[in-house]
């Protein structure tokens, strides 16, 4: 892996519509906005991954979708270990993938994904 991109899910809502816990929070208008821009700027800069590792909750999965279209033809795993993972089972995904791709995305929540970025 040459490349590792960490991000945090775009902009939410409070909570969840129908009270379905925080997992099932879905992005603001801004946080759909946001992930546009946020992946219009990385391909401008050819920043495409290769494989993109997704949260498998609710806000993550939105901010992969707006994103998906400038990053163009990306393999995507959604996870559901990646909810709220702390940093150390972040480093341990990212490192099961150091051989598999040039360029690594990793989109899933803090605190986990603050602490792992400043360690790297």
């Amino acid at each position: 892996m040459h490349r590792l991109i960490l991000m945090r899910h775009a902009k939410t809502e409070r909570t969840a519509a129908h009270g379905g816990g925080d997992h099932a929070r879905a992005l603001t208008e801004r946080g759909r906005s946001d992930a546009v821009l946020i992946s219009q700027a990385l391909a401008d800069q050819g920043l495409k991954p290769d494989l993109a590792l997704v949260s498998d909750a609710v806000r993550t999965r939105q901010t992969w979708e707006e994103m998906r279209e400038a990053l163009g033809d990306v393999e995507v795993r959604v996870l559901a270990d990646l909810y709220n993972a702390d940093d150390a089972h972040l480093r341990r995904r990212v490192q099961a993938e150091e051989d598999n791709c040039g360029c690594l995305l990793v989109l899933a929540h803090n605190p986990g994904i603050h602490v792992l970025a400043h360690q790297y």
